[in-house]
């Protein structure tokens, strides 16, 4: 199970396998995984925690969260280096408010209407905000689509590392055209500061999903997704090293998307 391939072809099976009749599927993997003992290994471990009468809770996400880090490591042990900074939590909080015109408009300009613009975006409100970012719901003026922008704490700009890793987090997200990767619009820059143009992404984080409900077949496309989407990220050379469910999005119609290449190492 070294390969996304292999991963994918696993996730293709097990789904296959729940939807048939308890006294169907040991004939069925027994075809499918004629030659592979080890594939049919793999399947067996996932159906015997989707069986289990918890399989919604911890023991689905144990059992993934092994099986997938097999897949991801793609024998690179680095993946497993992850920091412990902390980022910006993309969680709706509300709509706008003075405090959020108070961060801002160092960044941009306050209209006679009291809007906020940065460049051709009108901010409309706060989505979260961390140690290397704050985040905010905007409009884009000239395409009429939201867009979510992140700006480096102006007490950072000043910070040769933090500046750098935060323009990194542009280039490395932006170098990759992936479908489970969020998309990256510009990296644009004000008198006194930086800030990154991003697709917004309207769901919930993973750390919110987390103890809620799911089953155990969706939980697996989305690690499905999340294997795809470091699959590309590697194959491009380009190792995450931040993967956390803070940086890990679920959105309304089920894609997931990767966040935050901050530490990313290219």
């Amino acid at each position: 199970m070294e390969t996304p391939e292999r991963y994918q072809q696993a996730t293709e099976l097990f789904l296959h396998a729940i939807s048939l009749a308890a006294e169907e599927r040991e004939a069925y993997l027994a075809e499918a995984c004629a030659d592979d003992p080890e594939m049919l290994a793999s399947v067996k471990s996932l159906l015997e925690v989707h069986d289990q009468p918890d399989h919604l809770t911890g023991q689905i996400a144990a059992g993934l969260e092994s099986i997938a880090g097999r897949a991801l490591r793609l024998r690179e042990d680095s993946l497993g280096e992850a920091a412990t900074r902390l980022s910006a939590a993309i969680t709706l909080v509300g709509g706008p408010a003075q405090e959020t015109q108070g961060m801002l408009t160092s960044h941009g300009r306050l209209t006679d209407d009291g809007e906020i613009m940065v460049g051709h975006y009108r901010v409309l409100s706060l989505l979260g905000a961390g140690g290397m970012g704050e985040v905010y719901l905007a409009e884009d003026q000239r395409l009429g689509r939201q867009v979510a922008l992140k700006f480096l704490p102006g007490g950072l700009t000043d910070h040769a590392d933090r500046v750098r890793r935060f323009t990194q987090e542009a280039k490395a997200a932006s170098a990759l055209n992936h479908p489970n990767i969020v998309t990256i619009h510009e990296l644009g820059e004000t008198e006194t500061g930086r800030y990154i143009v991003m697709e917004y992404i309207h769901g919930e984080s993973l750390r919110t999903l987390i103890g809620k409900p799911r089953e155990s077949a969706e939980v697996y496309r989305m690690a499905v997704q999340i294997a795809q989407a470091l699959a590309a990220a590697h194959k491009a050379g380009i190792i995450h090293r931040d993967i956390k469910p803070e940086n890990i999005m679920l959105r309304e119609d089920g894609y997931i998307k990767v966040l935050d290449f901050g530490l990313a190492r290219l």
